[in-house]
């Protein structure tokens, strides 16, 4: 958190960060960590979050990825209704942004990428003019804006951010899952070391595995309580 934290407040012109891992190492809860820091609150007043989860397949990332970052700034739904022209919602969302001065935006849980949707850092194709508009057009690369995507692929936080702003979050080493787990459970009276050597040992160290099986075995332990 503190490195991508430490990359936002030096930040001054375009800064695309990719951070991937396995399913459950925590992609997600490190980027709202970061929104949360009041360092990164002061200097991106209004952060926008795009989840594209159920977007599993190239063919699907389009323009409407645009079209819900333009209703998350509150554009007129209306326009939106009418299906504009893509050039004008890359260029609406662009002006939006470069409104903002400092944006941040998270892209969250992608799973592809395309001819459409790649290299944040590129303004147009080739060098020059294009015809189709690309997703890195909407974003200003002058202003200090920055970017954070989450994926589990590697390749596509690479082809997106390149490889030198990567992240990987790896899983958890045997100790740091066991205080996890035991955090998790320290309202619990009746668990014992035992007890929490084994939710470790069967969690391969994922910490979202360690909560879910930790809140399954409190909720369990309250129920018996109860009945007792």
């Amino acid at each position: 958190m503190e490195k991508i934290v430490t990359w936002l407040e030096s930040n001054n012109g375009f800064k695309a960060i990719g951070v991937h891992g396995m399913c459950g190492t925590g992609k997600t809860t490190l980027a709202k960590m970061v929104l949360s820091d009041p360092r990164v609150k002061d200097k991106y007043k209004k952060p926008i979050w795009v989840c594209l989860y159920d977007l599993q397949s190239k063919e699907e990332m389009d323009i409407r990825i645009v079209k819900e970052m333009l209703a998350l700034l509150d554009d007129d739904p209306d326009l939106l209704a009418e299906e504009p022209e893509d050039k004008w919602l890359v260029k609406n969302l662009h002006d939006k942004l470069l409104d903002q001065k400092k944006y941040l935006i998270v892209l969250d849980a992608v799973w592809h990428c395309n001819d459409w949707f790649n290299n944040l850092f590129c303004v147009d194709q080739d060098g020059g003019d294009t015809s189709k508009e690309l997703f890195s057009q909407a974003l200003p690369k002058e202003t200090g804006g920055a970017v954070i995507v989450t994926s589990r692929q590697k390749e596509v936080t690479t082809k997106l951010v390149r490889e030198e702003n990567l992240i990987h979050l790896k899983p958890w080493g045997d100790e740091k899952l066991k205080n996890f787990v035991k955090k998790c459970l320290e309202k619990q009276d009746k668990i014992t070391e035992e007890n929490i050597n084994c939710v470790a040992y069967h969690c391969h160290g994922i910490p979202y595995v360690a909560a879910t099986m930790s809140g399954w075995i409190a909720k369990q332990i309250t129920k018996k309580s109860d009945s007792n």
